[in-house]
């Protein structure tokens, strides 16, 4: 592992390669006093890139933050790209997170450019390619283990969750159309007494976190390039989630959002406002703004 990490900082550093510095920050605000905040930076040089990041959320019931760290290392050409991710929620209220998994996508491309693919893994802008140009496909596996502390006479419990994602985008006259379907599975039933019951599970494309585990979850995206410097979006994320222990109903969830991101020279900004239906319950608003540098 240490060879692997010098070979990556060589790389880094190497006089011809073209290196980037890509640093950011977002903060969400919504129902029940929730409030998240997301801090990133990316870097590479070449065909190597490497994205740490940290989060914290919160909301009424919460006690305080909970708070991720995670990073991912990728390794992109315009054809194909290979990524590697590896985190873990920080213990809170007895309840913690690990996490680790791979992705790989595809590119159908004959004059696009850029290596950032349209649903798949990473944080950076879709490339636009040209015309018809650009079809972005491929998939990944992502293994989290929950895990709930002993307390009292309380036994620590623990849950293995393994999503597997397979994910599609297009770049068609301008519009960059992209969907995400995300399948998870589990070592043990979720109704069991023996699964911990988990404080915060994130789904892309949901704002907030949720407080149970899901069964499937589509997200489907469009943005529109109408300006140089603009381009508006639209987002929805239709999640269905199991039955828990306690006796809590399985349900699902639709979040719709649009927004808009303005790309300057080195500054990039954007906003967006979802709404979050919930089966059988009240709807929850959320914003969000963000602002990264691109070097």
């Amino acid at each position: 592992m240490k060879k692997l990490w010098i070979v990556f900082a060589l790389c880094l550093t190497a006089p011809s390669a073209k290196a980037y510095f890509q640093p950011g920050l977002s903060q969400s605000f919504g129902k029940d006093s929730y409030r998240s905040t997301n801090a990133y930076l990316q870097f590479g040089s070449r065909n190597f890139s490497l994205a740490p990041e940290f989060s914290m959320y919160s909301d009424k019931t919460t006690g305080g933050s909970f708070k991720t760290v995670s990073a991912r290392a990728g390794y992109d050409t315009q054809m194909f790209g290979l990524g590697a991710t590896a985190g873990s929620t920080l213990s809170h209220n007895r309840y913690s997170t690990v996490f680790g998994g791979v992705d790989v996508a595809f590119t159908l491309s004959a004059t696009g450019g850029g290596m950032h693919r349209m649903g798949g893994a990473g944080r950076s802008g879709a490339p636009g390619g040209k015309g018809l140009a650009r079809i972005d496909f491929g998939g990944g596996i992502l293994h989290i283990r929950h895990k709930v502390e002993s307390g009292g006479s309380s036994a620590a419990s623990e849950l293995g969750q393994t999503d597997i994602y397979g994910f599609a985008g297009a770049s068609i006259l301008g519009a960059r159309l992209s969907a995400r379907l995300t399948v998870p599975s589990y070592s043990k039933d979720p109704k069991s007494s023996a699964v911990p019951v988990p404080s915060w599970v994130p789904i892309t494309g949901h704002t907030p976190g949720v407080g149970t585990y899901p069964e499937n979850s589509l997200h489907l995206k469009a943005e529109w390039p109408i300006f140089p410097l603009i381009s508006p979006f639209v987002s929805y994320t239709r999640t269905q989630y199991k039955e828990i222990q306690g006796g809590g109903a399985s349900g699902k969830t639709g979040a719709l959002a649009a927004g808009v991101s303005l790309g300057l020279q080195m500054l990039e900004v954007n906003g967006s406002i979802q709404r979050v239906s919930v089966n059988g319950g009240s709807d929850k608003n959320f914003v969000s703004l963000g602002a990264g540098l691109r070097f």
